[in-house]
């Protein structure tokens, strides 16, 4: 199994299929070396990259829950 662990697009150039692209290059490589399954992780938030996996044939199947320090920071 294989795990990508970051896969980013500037804002301003989403939506002109340098996603796909760099996902097309990533299931290459696997192809290659034999690897079947693979893991990609977003934010719950991200629905683009949700959409974006989900065409490709990915699905949910983990819920990783969080707390980030950031969350609590009170305005100054």
């Amino acid at each position: 199994m294989a795990e990508l662990q970051t896969l980013s697009v500037l804002p301003a150039e989403r939506g002109h299929g340098i996603g796909t692209l760099l996902l097309d290059l990533v299931d290459a490589e696997l192809d290659r070396i034999g690897v079947t399954d693979l893991l990609i992780g977003t934010l719950a938030a991200n629905t683009g990259a949700q959409r974006l996996y989900e065409r490709r044939g990915l699905r949910p199947v983990l819920v990783y829950y969080a707390r980030f320090a950031a969350d609590d920071a009170k305005p100054a």
